[in-house]
């Protein structure tokens, strides 16, 4: 990961707690510095605090975006800024995230970690391909996890292991084909997967189903999925 703050001692703040996750921590005043070592050797994430120049946040942005080999470098923004302008401004020339940087440390440490995730479900993640790429559901859901293999167009399986139940879905091509959820198959096991908020999950690319329970659009299903979770949660609450 690469901090690119003109305060030396957040920096250092988030660089101590990056590390005890075991993460590795470049760290540089500026955005042209940042540039400098994405270039010589591009990190896995970049994190910027906007507040001292905007302007030349919004510079590395579009050097970023327009270069062959730093375009799918993930990219967060950190601003003290409550400017709603340049919020809209930066998820639209495509930075991955938009931060508050007075939020907890343990807050902005997830946040990351979920990007983490996310772009390692978007590679083939061929060096960790034995075991599959590994996380939690408390970091990212079932319904990031659904969505970013639909808009990567991925074909795998994602196991997911609850402490009460255990439960698949396969994709081919972004499609979901297939869930099941102990002896439950089809749609109503994958309703019961993606609502589920604790465990831990295992992406595994190329593993094809051997059979197919699911045949409507993705999204629809999620949506849908996602609709059932609120009328349960409405329905508990009224009780």
């Amino acid at each position: 990961m690469l901090i690119a703050d003109a305060q030396k001692d957040y920096r250092k703040l988030l660089k101590m707690r990056l590390a005890n996750e075991d993460l590795e921590v470049r760290e540089t005043k500026d955005c042209a510095g940042a540039l400098k070592i994405m270039l010589k050797d591009p990190p896995d994430l970049v994190i910027v605090n906007m507040d001292a120049d905007s302007e030349e946040a919004f510079g590395l942005l579009a050097e970023m975006r327009a270069d062959k080999t730093l375009c799918r470098l993930p990219l967060v923004f950190l601003t003290r800024s409550t400017d709603r302008v340049k919020k809209l401004r930066a998820l639209r020339e495509g930075v991955d995230d938009y931060l508050n940087k007075d939020d907890e440390v343990e807050t902005l440490v997830a946040r990351f970690q979920n990007i983490l995730t996310r772009e390692s479900i978007r590679r083939d993640g061929a060096a960790r391909v034995r075991r599959g790429i590994t996380g939690d559901l408390e970091n990212l859901g079932m319904p990031d996890i659904v969505q970013t293999l639909a808009m990567g167009m991925k074909s795998a399986q994602v196991a997911v292991t609850t402490p009460e139940a255990k439960g698949a879905i396969w994709f081919e091509n972004g499609a979901a084909v297939h869930a099941r959820c102990g002896e439950e198959e089809g749609e109503r096991a994958f309703y019961k997967i993606v609502g589920w908020t604790e465990g831990e999950f295992v992406i595994e690319h190329g593993v094809k189903a051997t059979e197919s329970t699911l045949t409507g659009d993705t999204m629809f299903l999620l949506m849908e999925g996602l609709r059932l979770l609120d009328e349960t949660s409405t329905s508990e609450e009224a009780v």
